[in-house]
């Protein structure tokens, strides 16, 4: 069958860490956090908090580190920065913060747009004297020329607080670090502090989720470096390299796994060496009758040792061997946190799996625990928590994406330590994915949902009104404030607004009580906040976890077109960061024009398929800013017939063709992604797939400026 079709303006045409008891220092991607059959993958979620067991001062209170990675430094976009502010006995206040970026006084490296200064954070005492140090994560770093390769800036603790004096900078290609910088690695997305070989100072593990293979084809197989502290800080001596392809490590490395997106430390064996646990995000994991769970995920765990690190008795564990259903797109491993749930001094992990589908509640999400024992972790006694557990509030939601962010303490005083879990996609009646956080607490039998509790910005005494896109839970992290003895509770709020300046991002502390997390003086802090330093700017996003485009886009459908998500950074499967969307009403015959979500340069164009096939139909679209965005499964011709053409230059909104099922595709919608290659001039692969990494991308005229699934929008011009 013939159709003909016009486009606007056209004539009719015919044709997706640690420090002992009772708080431990994490931060991890995945991203992050924020990830098929084709080299790129999005990542994991990143924590741009960190809190437990950073007193950089020593002044007996811990501080909190907030990255801001989104900032803008004067002129360059997206270089990042970390404020920093410090604990007393009455709770954090802005007396002495500070602010931080690669253009400060002194410290290493040089403030470029996207660098991403702060996407991720670490604290440790890495040099032996009194203070506690921070780790940087700077994962869009260019080394030698080499974009996205990734670095790590230090920063050291003093009397005064965190200082310059001594600052370093590590990289793949620094004094004798194992590892060459390539395009794309993305070296620091993901941090996580401990001391594995038991000698006082606190040595780095450092995710390189996209450290490629290439010899093997595994792009993004993803790796672990780890340098090791000492009395005049880090050192390359020693230093390591982990992968799923090194000595004894279970699992083989393949493309698009993410080996290192997130990482948390613990002596899960209670042998004085803090282990390692790694998120492997992207794991196909194989189950019975020759099936498999497409990005699965999976955690490795390399135990410590007086030498350091090793692979002697690591550990694989899935979804295949404890509670839940392994299934495609699950990304079990996307958030990691470490805790004592049952007070038996072996440390327990909680895995979070916000791709799990509830019931038929897709990517619903939820969190296995897994507890620690002579063994390292053990089977026995694993459990699966969701919204719709006996006694969990809430109700698991499509989309919810509960367990996106992780963090441990003990929030009550009861010497057990307790879970917080991020559930970003919350829905609050009609305010769409403003989020909330649920608190289970530890028993000597493990984590319960008795007494359990569920915080949102409409909660009682919560500074902040539950808005459309919030958010709130998108990042975690627990530290000791202030004299009572108990861990508080921080908490992500990206898509904040702060008074008009849309999506500037905040964060609320809830502080703790015998009854757990309270709001009976909570705060909210954000670059406006008085005596802040920095200024609030649109896309900031403090608080978020996830890899988010430097670019703002429209809605790629023509104005006034009714838009429905049905995959979103969360739920798509099996790959996280991409979209999925179609024209309203969706119903046999109804056509839609799909546009350039900016303006830029398209760089390969594919309309010639039809169906049945499984190749797709699509245009990639090249913008200023670095990034690319691709459009998939146009009906055939209806790109070339409107006479694009590749090195054609495009405005936000020019029409590219009619949505379509070409391809592997279920019904007609518009597959939308935002991503960066690792070679522009080599950039796509066989099947027009992105040799790179996908961003979630942010999106103007909506609220928090993150699409979520279920939701239905109106296309309009930025």
């Amino acid at each position: 069958m013939t159709q003909t079709f016009a486009a606007p303006g056209q004539p009719g045409m015919t044709v997706v860490r640690h420090s002992r008891h009772p708080m431990r220092r994490t931060a991890f991607v995945m991203l992050l956090l924020s990830t098929s059959a084709f080299a790129m993958v999005g990542v994991a979620a990143a924590d741009p908090l960190v809190a437990a067991g950073c007193d950089f001062n020593n002044d007996g209170f811990e501080d909190l580190a907030l990255g801001v990675p989104g900032e803008n430094i004067g002129n360059v976009a997206n270089a990042g920065a970390v404020n920093i502010i410090y604990g007393s006995a009455t709770g954090l206040g802005a007396a002495g913060n500070q602010l931080w970026d690669q253009n400060s006084t002194a410290v290493e490296g040089v403030a470029d747009s996207g660098d991403r200064f702060g996407a991720a954070l670490a604290c440790g005492n890495f040099n032996l004297d009194a203070y506690d140090d921070l780790a940087i994560g700077v994962p869009g770093e260019a080394i030698g020329g080499v974009a996205n390769a990734g670095a790590v800036n230090v920063l050291f603790g003093s009397r005064a607080g965190l200082t310059a004096s001594g600052n370093e900078l590590w990289y793949q290609d620094g004094v004798l670090l194992t590892g060459t910088a390539e395009a794309g690695d993305r070296f620091g997305a993901a941090l996580a502090s401990g001391d594995f070989d038991d000698d006082v100072a606190d040595d780095l593990a450092i995710g390189v989720p996209g450290e490629d293979f290439e010899s093997a084809g595994h792009d993004n197989g993803g790796a672990v470096n780890v340098i090791y502290g000492g009395s005049s800080g880090f050192t390359a001596v020693g230093n390591q390299l982990w992968s799923q392809d090194s000595p004894s490590v279970v699992g083989a490395t393949s493309g698009d796994e993410e080996f290192g997106a997130a990482l948390a430390s613990g002596d899960f064996d209670n042998d004085g060496f803090d282990d390692l646990a790694i998120g492997v995000p992207g794991e196909d994991v194989s189950l019975p009758d020759d099936e498999s769970a497409s990005d699965g995920g999976a955690i490795n765990i390399l135990n410590g040792s007086f030498s350091g690190l090793t692979a002697d008795r690591d550990q694989l564990r899935t979804q295949a061997s404890l509670a839940g259903a392994q299934e495609d797109g699950d990304h079990f491993g996307f958030s990691l946190a470490v805790g004592d749930f049952n007070n038996d001094n072996f440390d327990d992990l909680a895995v979070g799996v916000p791709g799990e589908d509830v019931g038929t509640n897709g990517s619903a999400g939820a969190v296995n625990v897994i507890y620690g024992g002579g063994g390292l972790l053990t089977v026995e006694g694993n459990t699966l928590w969701h919204q719709d557990s006996f006694l969990v509030p809430g109700s698991a939601e499509r989309s919810d994406a509960f367990g996106a962010a992780l963090a441990a303490a003990d929030f009550n005083g009861d010497g057990r330590d307790d879970l917080a879990i991020g559930v970003p996609g919350e829905d609050l009646a009609t305010i769409a994915n403003t989020g909330a956080v649920n608190v289970l607490f530890g028993t000597n039998a493990g984590l319960l949902a008795v007494a359990s509790q569920q915080w949102h910005q409409n909660s009682p005494s919560i500074a902040g009104l539950a808005e459309t896109g919030n958010a709130f839970g998108s990042s975690l992290v627990a530290g000791q404030f202030d004299s009572d003895n108990r861990a508080d509770l921080v908490v992500g709020v990206p898509g904040e607004a702060v008074g008009n300046v849309t999506s500037a991002g905040a964060v609320n502390v809830l502080y703790g009580s015998a009854g757990g997390p309270s709001g009976a003086r909570d705060q909210i802090w954000h670059q406006d906040s008085p005596g802040i330093l920095g200024g609030i700017e649109p896309f900031d996003r403090l608080g978020e976890q996830l890899l988010i485009s430097n670019g703002v886009y429209r809605i790629p459908f023509i104005n006034g077109t009714q838009v429905s998500v049905t995959g979103d950074h969360f739920s798509h499967s099996p790959d996280f960061n991409e979209y999925d969307m179609h024209g309203e009403p969706n119903s046999s015959g109804q056509q839609y024009f799909i546009v350039a979500a900016a303006a830029g340069t398209i760089m390969a164009i594919e309309d010639s398929n039809a169906e049945p096939t499984n190749s797709n139909n699509y245009v990639w679209i090249a913008h200023a800013n670095g990034e690319w965005t691709k459009y998939t499964h146009f009906e055939t011709g209806t790109v070339t017939a409107l006479g694009r053409t590749v090195g054609q230059a495009v405005t936000a909104g020019t029409v590219l063709g009619l949505e379509g099922d070409v391809g592997q595709a279920s019904g007609e919608h518009l597959h939308f992604e935002v991503a960066v290659p690792d070679d522009p001039a080599n950039a796509i692969s066989g099947g027009g797939f992105i040799i790179g990494h996908a961003r979630v991308p942010l999106f103007c005229g909506v609220g928090g400026n993150v699409l979520f699934g279920g939701q239905t929008y109106s296309a309009k011009s930025c």
